[in-house]
């Protein structure tokens, strides 16, 4: 979030159908590498500034959510908080690369779907308004695609290689906050505060996620504990319970509570440990 706060995309984009699916493409890419988070910080605006001309752009915003701040996070513990909890309790970093066929068809089908519904609603709205789409559809070029703040991929690549050593060279308790708070921290020591007003940098979203974790995981603790002791004795046992169990438990909560609280009932299930989620998947592989 405060790295990926100090980099701006420059250049005249034009809100159409193939522009748009292009950008959630690449967000959907880049979100497992430099977080669902920092994806979203970076592209979120080029595309509201892109669809600034255009009366219909909610669907927008949502396709964005759906690709780029949650499915496109799949393929690393750098991409979801969920996938990185797992990292820290064991899960191997690059044990979720195996799933990039689920990520590959997710990502396909919501790009497809977008196009669909972009399209059709473009072209009523050029009905309705004939010819002001036609000059937001012939933009692109018009100032070209620059970036500005190129140093931060720097510190994103230092945070995913203090994350990367966290797991397999395992040094001391806080060896890896430290390392993350020095890259956050050598981002805004050499950024250009100019960059993060035109980003509306600020830190009340941060702080709210924060504090709603805070809360979440406070209350979750004795949950989690019994889960992992009786999680055996609430009747799922099939992979198919836990896949439609966790999808409504984190649509009202959130993904990472709800993956702690299904790994501790699996745990519980085959009678391995929460704190070690390495042995979880060396159970389900045998």
């Amino acid at each position: 979030f405060v790295i990926a706060g100090g980099i701006v995309v420059r250049g005249t984009l034009a809100g159409a159908p193939g522009v748009n699916a292009i950008m959630l493409a690449i967000g959907a890419s880049l979100a497992s590498f430099i977080g669902t988070t920092g994806a979203s910080m970076l592209l979120i605006r080029p595309l509201l500034r892109a669809n600034a001309s255009r009366k219909r752009k909610v669907h927008v915003v949502v396709f964005f959510i759906f690709l780029v701040s949650n499915i496109g996070g799949l393929l690393t513990p750098l991409g979801d908080p969920p996938l990185f909890m797992g990292f820290l309790r064991g899960v191997p970093f690059f044990w979720t690369f195996k799933l990039w066929v689920e990520w590959l068809l997710m990502v396909t089908v919501g790009l497809i779907l977008f196009y669909i519904v972009d399209s059709q609603i473009f072209r009523k709205e050029d009905l309705e308004t004939p010819g002001d789409l036609d000059e937001t559809a012939t933009q692109v070029g018009k100032e070209p695609i620059q970036i500005e703040g190129k140093l931060n991929f720097l510190f994103l690549g230092g945070v995913s290689a203090v994350i990367i050593a966290q797991g397999y060279l395992h040094p001391p308790v806080g060896v890896l906050e430290i390392g993350m708070i020095a890259m956050a921290g050598l981002s805004l020591a050499t950024g250009n505060s100019t960059l993060r007003r035109e980003n509306g940098f600020s830190w009340a979203p941060i702080v709210e996620v924060a504090v709603v974790f805070i809360g979440i995981f406070a209350t979750m603790i004795p949950a989690l504990a019994i889960l992992n002791a009786k999680g055996s004795e609430l009747g799922l046992t099939e992979p198919w319970q836990f896949f439609w169990a966790t999808g409504v438990l984190s649509s009202f909560l959130d993904n990472a509570p709800t993956y702690l609280t299904f790994t501790s009932t699996a745990s519980g299930l085959l009678g391995t440990d929460a704190n070690n989620l390495s042995t979880l998947l060396t159970v389900e592989g045998g």
